[in-house]
């Protein structure tokens, strides 16, 4: 399991024991789908706060643009934008030395903090987050409980301009008998019986039945994508062929340890 999905857990445990004795219920969404916030607090069946999880330094959105003529314009996804999406394209067009990237590796882009405090702050209200829950990667854990109007007091902005490969996609219905034998093929390389499989198509989706739980996330053959979707079942996607360009929005811890649970409780506990 990765670090971040590990923390997650971890912070639904400490926030399960902090709020004991208190009537809350704390839910954890997370996992990959950025769409969700990564836990939520519930109370008398009604939700009350949505927390987002950051082992810092982690990701904190990012959005698709395009440069055309040695300028910069954002993608038409109004789910990736919000109203300060356009200051930052404005910005990224006043600056000559990004005026004719082509295909570069990753490169730090001269945002102000201000600004990128701005869009991050507004993305994750967006989504109704109220509070970030944060550690360091080190080997000492700790949480540190930040409300959302207040990181860029306690965070270091970044933002990174790079190239990257669009998400994956269902297997269409002409492609299931190819995919399957390339799925068994790879299976079969890495010493799985096909006693100890099935592949099968439910709904819009391709899974792959198996005891098996170590798998994780794996590419076969670099198109085909492995991922797990519950015990017993894996999920196939295909990968788009399609490269963006995508400006990915950071935060790095560099406040206090352990700090903001007893204000975060406070806050809890003021909600009607």
């Amino acid at each position: 399991m990765e670090n971040w999905k590990k923390f997650e857990v971890e912070s639904e445990n400490f926030l399960r024991k902090i709020l004991e004795k208190e009537s809350y219920s704390v839910l954890r969404k997370g996992g990959n789908n950025s769409n969700d916030p990564d836990i939520e607090i519930i109370k008398n069946g009604k939700l009350i706060s949505k927390i987002e999880v950051k082992l810092s330094p982690s990701q904190s959105g990012q959005i698709v643009v395009f440069q055309e003529l040695g300028k910069f314009r954002p993608s038409n996804i109004p789910k990736v934008q919000n109203e300060f999406t356009i200051n930052i394209i404005n910005e990224l067009n006043s600056n000559p030395s990004l005026s004719n990237l082509g295909i570069k590796p990753v490169i730090e882009i001269p945002l102000k903090s201000e600004l990128i405090f701005h869009w991050i702050t507004s993305h994750y209200k967006t989504k109704g987050v109220t509070h970030l829950i944060t550690s360091s990667k080190t080997l000492e854990r700790y949480f540190s409980i930040i409300d959302i109007s207040e990181i860029n007091d306690h965070f270091k902005p970044k933002a990174t301009l790079r190239i990257k490969r669009s998400g994956t996609r269902d297997i269409p219905k002409n492609s299931i008998s190819k995919v399957k034998i390339i799925v068994s093929e790879y299976l079969k390389e890495i010493g799985i019986k096909e006693s100890e499989y099935t592949i099968e198509k439910e709904g819009k989706k391709l899974h792959l039945k198996t005891r098996i739980e170590t798998l994780g996330k794996i590419y076969i053959q670099s198109n085909y994508y492995l991922s797990k979707d519950k015990p017993g079942s894996y999920i196939i996607k295909i990968r788009a062929n399609t490269k963006n360009l995508n400006i990915i929005f950071g935060l790095e811890y560099k406040g206090e340890k352990g700090i903001g649970i007893e204000n975060y409780i406070n806050y809890l506990n003021n909600i009607k």
